[in-house]
């Protein structure tokens, strides 16, 4: 026991080198680093960055992409949109089919009568700017919306330089309009059942020639047009991209012309 005091009072007697003045004190959120700091900033870089991407994209856009910049650089009324077709077929409009794009082609075939200024207009031209751009595509189906109306519709292959229509309805090569205008086959031979409906017909492009241009501007053009007239409702003509003058040298036969311009492929 006295052992023990003894260590007691020599170890009471020993003075600290430190001592606490005040205990110790933190705040719920750390000084460093801020986070309200560091998630504005962060949230801020999340908006400049994709929309500077998004500016710089369209700084150097040369494709048209919406309607608006149709109607302010060409000041022309566009009459009908047609959406993109995911069918696997070149035509998509027939007597039943309630799909978006057949409907679009309903309302283009309404909107074309008001065009048409004079009681006996009937032959529509369409042209565009470069290949690709759906002129096949859209005289086909347009000509096959006219024909549900049970009208007497003729279209004409005459992008002599690279048809499409025979071989996208899976019809044979045959002769057309390059025999009929050189004289080895008449108006009647030509004139070929689209294999749609009875009451569309097609005029085949024939043999590709290597004077297109020269063959539009046969005199027989003309008689085979004025034939047309007499004998057909709706006349459709699927001609070449306006780079070339064959659209140029046809739209004097036509009543109404349609330059076709798809989204995000023809240039601005």
């Amino acid at each position: 026991m006295q052992k023990r005091e003894e260590s007691l009072i020599a170890k009471s007697s020993t003075l600290a080198n430190s001592r606490i003045i005040s205990a110790a004190r933190a705040d719920t959120k750390p000084i460093s680093p801020k986070r309200t700091l560091i998630l504005g900033a962060a949230i801020l870089m999340g908006l400049i960055i994709p929309f500077g991407f998004a500016y710089l994209l369209e700084l150097t856009n040369t494709k048209a992409t919406t309607r608006n910049e149709i109607d302010e650089k060409t000041g022309l009324p566009v009459i009908g949109e047609i959406g993109h077709s995911n069918e696997d077929k070149l035509v998509v409009v027939s007597q039943n089919s309630r799909s978006l794009v057949a409907e679009q082609f309903r309302a283009l075939r309404a909107n074309l009568h008001f065009l048409f200024s004079r009681k006996d207009d009937k032959v529509i031209l369409l042209t565009s700017t470069v290949s690709g751009e759906g002129k096949t595509f859209i005289s086909t189906n347009l000509a096959t919306v006219f024909s549900l109306t049970d009208k007497k519709v003729v279209l004409l292959e005459l992008d002599l330089r690279k048809p499409k229509i025979m071989k996208g309805l899976g019809q044979k090569k045959s002769k057309g309009f390059t025999e009929y205008v050189i004289g080895n086959t008449d108006i009647k031979d030509i004139i070929i059942p689209s294999g749609i409906n009875d009451h569309l017909f097609i005029i085949p492009s024939g043999t590709i020639p290597p004077n297109p241009s020269e063959l539009l501007l046969h005199q027989r053009t003309k008689e085979l047009f004025d034939y047309l007239r007499v004998n057909f409702d709706v006349i459709i003509i699927d001609t070449t991209p306006n780079i070339v003058s064959d659209a140029q040298i046809l739209s004097s036969y036509a009543d109404v012309s349609l330059y076709l311009v798809r989204l995000g492929y023809t240039t601005k």
